[in-house]
């Protein structure tokens, strides 16, 4: 993480400080257009512990996953323009 140290990896804590600092960078990456761990959720009731990433982000030009992202690259189209149905 920027300016604080490793990310912590599977199953490490995160202090106080550092779970501030990450939900102010999944509010910044989510105006960006990144989907966040920290606000997913497996069962549509509130968040229990370790329902959520908060290290993890991803990006999904146009809803692509990876796959669809890297098969459209190799075709040569364009990931960011708009969809037509």
């Amino acid at each position: 993480m920027l300016g604080y140290g490793a990310p912590p990896g599977p199953g490490d804590p995160i202090d106080e400080v550092g779970v501030l600092i990450y939900r102010a960078l999944g509010k910044l990456g989510e105006r960006l257009g990144l989907r966040w761990g920290g606000n997913w959720d497996r069962d549509d009731a509130p968040l229990e512990k370790g329902e959520n990433d908060l290290t993890h982000f991803e990006f999904h030009p146009n809803g692509a996953t990876l796959l669809q992202a890297v098969a459209a690259l190799k075709a040569g189209h364009d990931l960011f323009a708009a969809r037509t149905a």
